[in-house]
């Protein structure tokens, strides 16, 4: 419809809808995705990977956002550990766990790991809004980490703490300890 009418429309209004039109399709091929995965109609393909080069990778456009709200996103990584992860589901995890503190939540996001155990743990936390901003959010970006982190075998929790979120990713690695230290500043 959009292409029929283009020679009579705005071109800033068609070059908007457009966009929107493309985010929703994102949108609906990943819900598609999600759902496979979650009637395990595909199953993770797992490769070797640094956590912390996917985490640097994803969080870039986040670090840009948080600016664009005048708040920050530090992430601290003190592990160079390798896992064997899917980066297609591990990206949508850390997605959504960055959407959710973008939108839901208010200051500075934090996002550190702790090393223990054959494990990283990444750990995001910010702090909650208000209720008077009157945005609660209806928990489908939760589920839907906590849906790929199952498939993928990784372990998710998250919950309020005082007047912050944390939310916790496990995740088993290939080398027990990191002996560097990664810091990002997005």
């Amino acid at each position: 419809q959009l292409d029929y009418e283009a020679k009579r429309l705005d071109p800033h209004f068609l070059e908007v809808m457009t966009a929107q039109i493309h985010r929703l399709t994102e949108y609906v091929d990943t819900a598609l995705y999600l759902a496979k995965v979650a009637a395990q109609k595909i199953r993770p393909v797992k490769t070797r990977h640094k956590i912390a080069a996917l985490v640097q990778e994803i969080s870039t456009p986040y670090g840009l956002l948080a600016v664009g709200q005048q708040r920050k996103l530090s992430i601290d990584l003190a592990t160079e550990s390798e896992a064997e992860l899917d980066a297609k589901i591990f990206g949508l995890i850390l997605h959504n766990l960055f959407s959710n503190a973008i939108s839901h939540g208010l200051g500075e996001i934090r996002l550190r790991s702790r090393v223990s155990n054959g494990a990283v743990t990444l750990i995001i936390l910010n702090r909650i809004r208000g209720e008077a901003h009157g945005e609660t959010g209806n928990g489908i970006g939760l589920q839907t980490i906590g849906t790929l982190a199952q498939a993928h075998n990784l372990t998710f929790r998250s919950r309020p703490v005082f007047n912050f979120y944390a939310a916790a990713l496990r995740i088993p690695t290939l080398a027990s300890t990191g002996a560097l230290v990664t810091k990002i500043d997005a």
